[in-house]
């Protein structure tokens, strides 16, 4: 039997309007920190890299700073916590004003279900 699997853990879940962002992640993450810690570990950082705006950029790379910042933290913490599998994250902002077009849904999932 082989033992790494090419099966990915996939989950749909409706998103709720309090969602920032969605942390995408590998194996290295995921061996020393939970889901729920892992999400909390980033929005701290957010909070962080939100204070104190510096007025010589621009927001969006502003935006893109912060989303590197909080990257590498994380990645920098599991290297802490001793993870010797692969490391890599990818962080999405969810732009709260954006919400799925109802007749879209089928045609991207595959089905009528409620996301």
């Amino acid at each position: 039997q082989q033992s790494v699997s090419a099966v990915a853990d996939v989950r749909r879940i409706g998103r709720q309007k309090s969602d920032a962002f969605v942390l995408l992640a590998c194996d290295g993450v995921w061996d020393v920190m939970g889901s729920a810690e892992a999400v909390s570990f980033c929005a701290s950082c957010f909070e962080r890299a939100a204070c104190g705006p510096d007025e010589s950029s621009g927001e969006k790379e502003q935006t893109r700073l912060a989303l590197t910042r909080v990257s590498e933290r994380l990645l920098d913490e599991c290297l802490r916590r001793g993870s010797t599998d692969n490391i890599s994250a990818v962080l999405v902002l969810l732009d709260p004003s954006l919400r799925p077009r109802r007749q879209m849904l089928p045609l991207a999932f595959g089905s009528a279900q409620e996301v």
